[in-house]
């Protein structure tokens, strides 16, 4: 026998509904280990809610900018840990509650069966009193007065001469409580596991669909008002669209041409590193009306500006071409070979088929014009050819000015950009931030520092 002190599986059972977090029910029952489990169960639970209580506490009373980043990996930390603080309770607590509930339905029965000593143990074996009646037989003492009547005389009939004696009711004895059936006890039992486990289940998965739809738009926020100024600049920089207008002028300078170049340039420098960090954040993936605006912006955008890489090669492109420009507007006729072959290699040299086909051909061109010219001219007027030489020149250089026309390649179709209207992408980003301004206010996080708040009002410029 397990303990020689009465036990009560009532009040063991309700000791493990009420204090079941402590194990009471296992303590009372002399369950040591199990009692040690439900305990440091609960202190484990309570640590880590302590310490989840406590990163909270310091996530939300940050408000300097520099510690945004770390105050928002602290505040998801302590989400974290006060689940599943939460999570390790409940479960002691179900745990608690499965065990009182067998204490229920197995009874005291069910404890004496394990070497419990209960106020009213069932015995199967202890005989069962008659109930027709009779009283019961006797067990000490003498024999009955009945048991020396001759045969023909009846219990029922009394001895002659004797007075008539009223018979006493027959005591019954108490019937003993029957035990659960154990296969009816299984599926009570599997009935309630089955149940506590699809409410943990239920729990759980409510859990995790509130931490999933869980939306932060702090950090959209904020990187949505780190680019607002680059859109903003590149909307009233006129650099980049500077590039495309002077691209065949050769009154512009080289130096100035090539400062418009690396302008542009830095208007657009990391715009779409922030495009692509900014997607990534909960507020746009996860908010389908804040996505759609930036998609639209991003759309917009796109339609003014290329990619880093292509927007470098094509600028790369604008800048061979005005030095091509510049230096064809430098040369005559009665420039040397060398300077004419110069100004080709600029094409012909530039890595791009189109003007190096169009390079070799101009050079070509313009040193048959360049070869009649010098002819004309070294020819003296008493020449017979001077005439012929003459018509030759004009011929060669009716010849490659056609060709120059014919075959001289449009920088804007060869490589097109359009950063003469970002009207359009300017007004799709202002709708998408103020859209995101506004869903930021109404889930704004108390604390965070990112705008002002006037008697539970938040203003985020």
């Amino acid at each position: 026998m397990q303990n020689t002190k009465v036990k009560s599986a009532t009040v063991a059972g309700l000791l493990g509904i009420f204090l079941g977090q402590f194990g009471a029910h296992s303590w009372y029952l002399g369950k040591k280990k199990q009692g040690i489990a439900h305990v440091c169960l609960f202190a484990a639970a309570m640590i880590i809610l302590i310490i989840g209580m406590v990163m909270a506490v310091s996530a939300t009373t940050s408000p300097y900018s520099y510690y945004r980043a770390a105050t928002s990996g602290t505040a998801n930390a302590a989400v974290i840990l006060c689940l599943l603080g939460w999570f390790i309770m409940f479960g002691n607590a179900i745990w608690a509650l499965v065990e009182a509930i067998i204490l229920f339905v197995q009874g005291d029965a069910g404890l004496a069966a394990k070497g419990y000593a209960v106020a009213t143990p069932y015995n199967p074996a202890a005989p069962v009193a008659p109930t027709t009646g009779q009283p019961a037989p006797a067990t000490t003492g003498a024999a009955p007065a009945a048991a020396t009547t001759t045969p023909t005389q009846t219990a029922a009939q009394p001895v002659a001469g004797a007075q008539a004696q009223p018979t006493a009711p027959t005591p019954v004895a108490p019937q003993p409580k029957q035990p659960m059936n154990p296969a009816t006890k299984k599926k009570i039992i599997l009935g309630v596991i089955i149940g506590v486990a699809t409410l943990v289940a239920i729990i759980i998965i409510c859990v995790v669909i509130a931490i999933v739809s869980h939306v932060d738009y702090g950090e959209a926020y904020r990187q949505a008002k780190d680019l607002k100024d680059d859109v903003a600049e590149l909307y009233t920089a006129y650099d980049c669209e500077r590039v495309v207008s002077n691209v065949n002028s050769d009154w512009t300078s080289e130096s100035n041409y090539n400062k418009y170049i690396e302008a542009c340039k830095d208007d657009t420098a990391g715009i779409d590193d922030k495009i692509a960090e900014l997607e990534k954040t909960a507020g746009v993936r996860k908010d389908s009306a804040v996505k759609t605006a930036f998609d639209k912006f991003k759309k917009e955008y796109a339609a003014v500006v290329p990619s880093s890489e292509e927007l470098n090669s094509k600028l790369e492109l604008y800048k061979t071409w005005h030095s091509y420009v510049v230096a064809v507007d430098d040369l005559s006729a009665s420039d040397t070979d060398a300077e004419i072959q110069s100004a080709a290699n600029i094409l012909i040299n530039s890595g791009n088929d189109t003007f190096k086909t169009y390079g070799e051909g101009w050079l070509e061109k313009t040193m048959e014009y360049v070869r009649a010219y010098r002819a004309y001219q070294n020819s003296s007027y008493s020449d017979s050819n001077r005439t012929q030489l003459r018509d030759d020149m004009y011929s060669k250089q009716t010849a490659q000015r056609t060709w120059v026309s014919e075959n001289k390649p449009d920088i804007t179709e060869l490589a097109p950009l359009n950063f003469s209207d970002t009207t359009k992408m300017y007004n799709a980003y202002r709708d998408f931030y103020e859209l995101l301004t506004a869903t930021y206010e109404e889930h704004y996080n108390s604390g965070s520092g990112d705008c002002s708040e006037l008697r539970d009002v938040v203003y985020c410029s």
